[in-house]
């Protein structure tokens, strides 16, 4: 097998290990995003797969980076009716999850008789027609909108919830360029 043609993970029991083309390219020891989405595809696939079903939607959450050590990915129906199923997929590295995808699959079936029905035509003004946006505050001073209410921020002042103790020293801390304890004092 060549090196360009060597799969992301090889099988090892339940478990699926890593080689080097599943690598990620922000850490050498973490797996590529575009791999995990597959990964939890392809066991979707594997363990819930039927001819007669269509995929029609794949949501991948992915909020830990896995590590390239072995890792398994645990599948659970959560609806399996007539015309609709629904997986789950959780992909676990390291004993924790670290990410986790929904399928929604459809059953196949023949086009029904007749149009499909259709919504009025909107007539929505195009960009170019619209009044431009005044300036205000906003990404490079677009203004975002009228349905925003902008009020400036209240300084020194404590957040709600803070002590204003502990704001106040906050502020002097911020100000101070040298900090106490380099100067041979403490803070207060």
């Amino acid at each position: 097998m060549s090196p360009d043609a060597e799969p992301f993970f090889q099988r090892d029991g339940d478990r699926l290990v890593a080689t080097w083309q599943a690598r990620g390219p922000w850490k050498a020891n973490s797996l590529h995003g575009r791999v995990i989405a597959g990964l939890l595809a392809a066991e979707i696939e594997r363990n819930h797969g039927d001819p007669e079903l269509m995929p029609v939607r794949l949501t991948v959450d992915m909020y830990r980076a896995p590590s390239m050590e072995p890792l398994h990915v645990e599948t659970r129906i959560v609806r399996d009716g007539h015309r609709i199923k629904v997986i789950d997929a959780d992909l676990i590295s390291e004993g924790r999850s670290a990410g986790r995808a929904t399928c929604q699959m459809l059953r196949l079936g023949e086009k029904p008789e007749g149009e499909a029905w259709r919504g009025d035509v909107w007539d929505a003004p195009a960009p170019d027609s619209l009044p431009a946006a005044r300036p205000g505050p906003g990404i490079d001073g677009r203004c975002l909108g009228t349905a925003l209410d902008f009020r400036p921020a209240r300084r020194n002042r404590p957040a709600p919830g803070l002590d204003a103790r502990a704001a106040r020293d906050d502020r002097r801390r911020a100000a101070d360029p040298v900090p106490a304890r380099r100067r041979g004092g403490r803070l207060r």
